[in-house]
């Protein structure tokens, strides 16, 4: 029933989701969202740049001038510098992190707490979403790079 729904996230339920009728239904759900999570996977997982200010030992970036002198006046070995990074904590990870952490709190069959396990331990350098809100907010926002999040977040 849940397939012929239109603009339905559970048309991709085959039939072998369907032989697994003797589950409760929101684990029928949660194998859906692994099966989008698990495309998602294949392809990687995204990445942003994201701006960095930092005192470090090493010259990355640009310095920030002013801010080396305050707080480098005596610590000559040591550059305030300002720079991008290229990493996967971004909303979208982030969410999806959040939701996997929840689900494995959750108690469903031992298979499916395995493949949650499995896909969590893809999002080791993600942190967990603090303000959710505000990562759906910046998930919105249209960006071609991340339209291949769109079906495992709906």
């Amino acid at each position: 029933m849940l397939r012929v729904l239109p603009k339905s996230p559970y048309q991709s339920l085959s039939n072998a989701h369907l032989e697994s009728c003797h589950l409760p239904i929101l684990e029928i759900f949660v194998y859906v969202f692994l099966d989008e999570l698990e495309k998602l996977l294949l392809q990687g997982l995204g990445k942003n740049y994201e701006n960095k200010a930092s005192n470090e030992i090493f010259v990355k970036g640009k310095i920030l001038v002013t801010e080396n002198i305050r707080q480098n006046f005596i610590n000559k070995a040591r550059f305030f510098v300002f720079y991008d990074e290229f990493l996967e904590n971004i909303s979208q990870n982030k969410l999806l992190k959040t939701c996997l952490q929840w689900l494995y709190n959750q108690s469903f069959t031992n298979k499916t707490q395995q493949r949650i396990l499995q896909n969590l331990a893809i999002f080791n350098e993600v942190s967990i979403s603090t303000n959710i809100q505000q990562d759906l907010e910046k998930c919105k926002v249209k960006n071609r790079i991340f339209d291949r999040y769109n079906a495992v977040l709906n």
